[in-house]
């Protein structure tokens, strides 16, 4: 086995140490930790992992910050399925595929946001305007 093959499993094998630590032994981690094990396991393309602590980070009300929302960009931009060669427990019911789910979390805030600025734009005069158009008296605010 080369030097090269040798770190990367001792590597994967402290990763798989730390995702068995907070998802088999549930022992606490504090958020900075968390927040490191996800961009590792972005980085190592491990995606079934990262999606079961990004769940796990949010249901403790962990969000992720800036270093980790890059590593979820750079990973969502690849299209491939990742590894996963990490043991997760499994998980009980139907769930999305890691790459489906990594897509949702991405992009969920961007479609959010989306629709905010859209809503702020439909000021009541071009609600009026539309309703107007559309001919329909029912939708259009009492201005008088």
């Amino acid at each position: 086995m080369s030097n090269r093959k040798a770190s990367s499993a001792s590597a994967a094998r402290s990763l798989q140490d730390r995702v068995d630590d907070i998802l088999v032994r549930e022992e606490s981690i504090d958020p900075d930790a968390l927040r490191a094990l996800m961009c590792d396991l972005l980085g190592a393309s491990e995606l079934e992992a990262f999606v079961r602590v990004y769940d796990l980070a949010k249901s403790r009300d962990v969000d992720p910050d800036d270093a980790v929302r890059e590593a979820m960009e750079r990973r969502h931009r690849r299209r491939s399925g990742g590894r996963n060669s990490l043991r997760v427990p499994p998980s009980a019911g139907r769930t999305l595929s890691p790459a489906r789910r990594l897509h949702k979390i991405v992009m969920g805030p961007k479609r959010a946001k989306a629709l905010s600025t859209r809503h702020a734009a439909a000021t009541p005069e071009r609600v009026d305007r539309v309703a107007e158009w559309a001919g329909d008296p029912e939708r259009q605010s009492a201005r008088a």
